[in-house]
């Protein structure tokens, strides 16, 4: 899990958008890396002032926040105009989901693409050396059967993917 930076700042909240992307690319002491994603949130006034209640009134809160990820030179924002609104609990998702390394998604994404590609290859260049069971006793050992489910089916679903980006 990556560090995630929250930065909060009280309505208008005049620069809490260029505070939280000042924080991505930076390396937390004892994270396990660096930030890639930030939260800015704006805090409701209404909750600047004292502080009797203070636990109950801040989860009936509602708060705009946004997310920021990439390099602080040239963040992405999401949304990417406009503001998000929810409860803490709604951040507090959305800091589950920004935990998750999209750099780390994307590296394994390419690791699972070339393995199943190498696989195709092999399972392709055997059935051409007379090896003409091949398909179907791998099929049997993943329990799928050439065509819908076979290994073609799953090389294009991920060639789909990267298609896609």
């Amino acid at each position: 899990m990556q560090p995630v930076v929250l930065e909060t700042e009280f309505v208008p909240a005049a620069s809490v958008e260029e505070e939280a992307k000042s924080r991505l690319g930076l390396f937390p002491i004892d994270a396990p890396g660096q930030v890639e994603q930030a939260i800015a949130v704006r805090i409701p006034t209404e909750l600047r002032h004292g502080q009797d209640d203070l636990n109950s009134r801040v989860a009936s809160s509602t708060f705009n926040y946004c997310l920021f990820s990439g390099d602080p030179d040239a963040a992405i924002r999401w949304p990417t105009d406009g503001w998000l609104t929810g409860t803490v609990d709604d951040i507090v998702r959305c800091i589950e989901h920004a935990m998750l390394s999209q750099r780390l998604v994307t590296s394994s994404m390419s690791i699972l693409e070339r393995g199943v590609s190498n696989a195709t290859n092999a399972i392709q260049a055997a059935s051409v050396a007379g090896f003409t069971d091949t398909e179907r006793d791998l099929g049997q050992v993943l329990n799928q059967t050439p065509g819908e489910q076979g290994y073609q089916h799953i090389s294009c679903r991920v060639g789909e993917r990267r298609a896609l980006r």
